[in-house]
């Protein structure tokens, strides 16, 4: 599982989006007949660090999650029904 630095939480998020972003357009500007896939590779091999990233936040945000409703209920957390 990737660690979480939340000191640099923001600004790792924020770099990453603006490297995804900044790939992006360079995909959208290439002519109709030039090859995409090296560029799409790219966008590929940014895009899996930030899924690890975010799996690991999901995954500590469900930990903290299941210990409140154990603490106070999960009355207190709610449901997905809740959303």
């Amino acid at each position: 599982m990737t660690d979480i630095d939340w000191e640099t939480h923001e600004s790792r998020v924020q770099h990453v989006r603006r490297e995804l972003l900044a790939i992006g357009r360079l995909i959208e500007d290439l002519p109709p007949g030039e090859d995409r896939t090296a560029r799409q590779v790219a966008w590929d091999e940014n895009l899996m660090p930030l899924r690890d990233y975010a799996s690991a936040v999901r995954a500590r945000d469900a930990e903290a999650l299941a210990l409140v409703a154990l603490v106070h209920g999960p009355e207190v957390v709610g449901t997905r029904s809740d959303l």
